[in-house]
C-alpha cells in the first residue's frame, strides 16, 4: 500500500470523525436536556432582566462577558425564553470553533494530515461538545480565543483595513470573553516582535491600544469592585496556583492540574500520563525541528493564563481553562505525528494505526459522557402541575429551587401555590429538621441532584424518613431519572418531635 493511499485513507477517516462530532453537538442540542442548578442560576439572570439590567452585577452569584449575556438575551427574544433557545450560542460558537481550530492547526502544523488529525480530536472531545449545549459562556471563550489565534495567520498588517479588523475584533472580543485579555496578550507580544521589532510596523502599537483603552472601560464598569468577588476568591481558592515554588502546595498544584487536563478534561483518567507523555514528546520535538511558533502559541496562552492563577485574579480550572483545549490537543496531535514519523520504516500500516488509534481511543470518553443527561426535573415540575390541589404547598429541596425557579419565569409550568425554599445543610441532616417539622397541611416535596453526605446517608432518604418518623403519609410518589416528587401528608394530631443528632 502507497504512503500516498495511506494518508488519503485517514484523511477519510479523519473528516468523517469531524462530521460525527458536528452530529453529536446537534444532537445533544435537539435533546434539549433539563437545565442543572448553575445553567438555572445564570438563565434566571437573562430571562428576568432586560438588556440594561444585564449591565448591573448578577445574582446568584453569577458572572458572565456582556457580550455573552446580550447574545443570549438576543436569542431568548428571538426564540423565548426556552432551554434550547439559551444554548444557541454556544452550540454555534462550537460549531464554528472547528473550522477556526482547523486552520490554525494547519497553520502551525505546516501539515494537512496532523491538523485533520488535530482537528478530528477537536470535534469529538467530550468537554467540548458537553459545554456546547450547556447555557454557560465556555465554548464561547474557545471561539474567540481561537479567532484572536488566528489573527496574525490571516491578516496582512501592513494594511489599513487589516489593523482596523484586528483592533475591531480585538476591542469587541473583551466585552464576549473574560478570557479574551489572556490569547489579546499572546498575540499582541508576538506582533510587536514579528511586526513591529523585525519588520518597523509602526501601527501595531495603536491596535494595541485600542485594546487597552476596550479593556479599561469594561474593567472600571464590570470587574473593578464587583460584589462576588470575595465569594469568588473563596469558592476558587484551591486554583489558585500557590506562590512559594519551594513549597510542597505548589508541587502538589502542578500534579492535580496536569492530571485535571489529561486526566479530566481528556477523558482518559486510567492512563493520563499517556496523553501527559505524547504532548511532552510533541514539545521535544518542536523544539528539536525549531518550530518556535508553534510552541509560542500553545505554551504562551498556558503560561498566561498561570500567571493570572498566580496572582488570583482567574482560576486554573477544568471549565474555565476550556479555552485552552485547543493548545493541550494540538500539542498532543504533534506528539502522535512525530511518533508515527519515527515509525516510518515500518510497515506503512503501522504508522497508520499510530495515527488513527488516538482518535479511536477518543471514542471511549466520548460514549460514556455524551450524550449529557441531566436531573430531569422538568418531569417533575410536570407531573406537580397536572396533580397539585389549591390548598397544598410546594417544598423545593435546595438544589431544586433555582431550577424551578427558571421554568416558573420561563413558563414552562404554572404553579401559583405556596412555596418552601428549602436550605443546604450538607453533612449536618439534623438541621433539616426545622424546616420539615414546620411543613404543614399538603405538600409536594420536589428533589433533584440529590447529596450524598460523608457518612453515606442519600439526604432524601433522609428527609422523607424524617417526615415518615414523625407521623407524615406519603400519599403519592413518582421518580425521573435525577429527580423525584412525594406527595405528604403531614396533618397529625400530636406535634412533630425533633430527632437530634446526626443520624
Amino acid at each position: 500500500m502507497r504512503d500516498h493511499d495511506n494518508r488519503t485513507y485517514l484523511k477519510v477517516f479523519f473528516w468523517g470523525v469531524v462530521l460525527w462530532g458536528v452530529f453529536l453537538a446537534v444532537y445533544q442540542f435537539w435533546l434539549n436536556r433539563c437545565l442543572w442548578l448553575d445553567e438555572a442560576h445564570l438563565a434566571i439572570n437573562i430571562v428576568g432582566r432586560g438588556f440594561i439590567g444585564l449591565l448591573a452585577p448578577l445574582d446568584n452569584h453569577q458572572a458572565a462577558p456582556i457580550g455573552f449575556l446580550f447574545a443570549e438575551k438576543m436569542m431568548a427574544l428571538v426564540f423565548g425564553n426556552s432551554d434550547w433557545a439559551l444554548r444557541v450560542v454556544p452550540l454555534l460558537s462550537f460549531l464554528f470553533s472547528i473550522p477556526l481550530f482547523y486552520f490554525l492547526s494547519r497553520k502551525l502544523a505546516c501539515d494537512g494530515l496532523v491538523a485533520q488529525m488535530a482537528t478530528a480530536l477537536f470535534s469529538i472531545s467530550w468537554i467540548l461538545l458537553r459545554y456546547s449545549s450547556e447555557v454557560k459562556q465556555y465554548s464561547l471563550d474557545v471561539f474567540v480565543s481561537l479567532l484572536i489565534l488566528c489573527l496574525p495567520f490571516f491578516l496582512n498588517m501592513e494594511r489599513r483595513s487589516a489593523l482596523a479588523a484586528a483592533a475591531v475584533i480585538g476591542c469587541a472580543a473583551i466585552w464576549f470573553s473574560n478570557v479574551a485579555v489572556v490569547t489579546l496578550f499572546v498575540v499582541g507580544v508576538y506582533w510587536l516582535y514579528i511586526e513591529t521589532y523585525s519588520r518597523g510596523n509602526s501601527k501595531i502599537p495603536l491596535v494595541i491600544a485600542a485594546w487597552l483603552v476596550s479593556f479599561a472601560v469594561y474593567y472600571v464598569f464590570f470587574i473593578h469592585g464587583h460584589p462576588t468577588r470575595d465569594y469568588m476568591l473563596r469558592f476558587w481558592r484551591k486554583s489558585f496556583l500557590p506562590a512559594n515554588p519551594f513549597s510542597r502546595e505548589f508541587y502538589v498544584f502542578g500534579y492535580e492540574k496536569l492530571q485535571e487536563v489529561y486526566g479530566y478534561m481528556f477523558g482518559l483518567e486510567s492512563i493520563w500520563l499517556v496523553p501527559l507523555a505524547i504532548s511532552l514528546f510533541g514539545v521535544y520535538c518542536l523544539v528539536a525541528w525549531k518550530k518556535f511558533t508553534a510552541l509560542y502559541f500553545c505554551l504562551a496562552p498556558v503560561g498566561v493564563q498561570l500567571a493570572l492563577s498566580l496572582l488570583r485574579l482567574y482560576p486554573f480550572y477544568n471549565r474555565m481553562i476550556l479555552f485552552l483545549m485547543p493548545e493541550f490537543i494540538f500539542l498532543f496531535s504533534m506528539g502522535v505525528y512525530f511518533l508515527a514519523g519515527f515509525l516510518r520504516k515500518s510497515p506503512a500500516v503501522v504508522s497508520c494505526a499510530v495515527m488513527a488509534l488516538p482518535v479511536i481511543i477518543m471514542f471511549i470518553p466520548l460514549s460514556n459522557e455524551i450524550p449529557v443527561y441531566n436531573d430531569h426535573v422538568r418531569e417533575s415540575l410536570k407531573y406537580v402541575e397536572q396533580h397539585i390541589q389549591e390548598d397544598e404547598t410546594i417544598y423545593y429541596y435546595y438544589v431544586t429551587s433555582g431550577i424551578a425557579d427558571f421554568y416558573l419565569r420561563a413558563g414552562f409550568v404554572n404553579l401559583t401555590n405556596p412555596v418552601v425554599n428549602g436550605q443546604r445543610h450538607r453533612n449536618e441532616n439534623h438541621k433539616y429538621n426545622p424546616e420539615l417539622a414546620s411543613l404543614t397541611g399538603k405538600v409536594w416535596l420536589v428533589f433533584s441532584h440529590v447529596y450524598i453526605s460523608e457518612s453515606g446517608v442519600n439526604e432524601e432518604s433522609y428527609m422523607i424518613g424524617f417526615l415518615k418518623k414523625n407521623g407524615a403519609l406519603v400519599l403519592d410518589s413518582q421518580s425521573y431519572p435525577g429527580s423525584s416528587v412525594y406527595l405528604v401528608d403531614t396533618m397529625k394530631p400530636k406535634a412533630i418531635r425533633l430527632a437530634v443528632g446526626n443520624p
